[in-house]
């Protein structure tokens, strides 16, 4: 990883481990060696959608970005 890359994060924090400063220290770790260059993009999934019978489909409009809410994150 070098500074102006985008960076695509998927990551346990729990598979990470013990980090002093918590979770805030792993995301400011990432930017300062992206730098304001890059990008990370992080993925949000929302843990309602996680059984594949119910997984969107191309076409459908089931989330509504103004609307559906992520609990996943910091």
């Amino acid at each position: 990883m070098t500074a102006g890359m985008t960076v695509l994060v998927h990551v346990s924090l729990i598979s990470v481990g013990w980090v002093c400063s918590g979770p805030i220290a792993v995301v400011q770790a990432l930017m300062d060696v992206v730098t304001p260059a890059g990008a990370i993009v992080l993925p949000a999934m929302r843990a309602s959608n996680t059984d594949p019978a119910a997984r969107v489909t191309a076409g459908s409009q089931r989330v509504d970005p103004h609307h559906s809410g992520c609990h996943a994150g910091l």
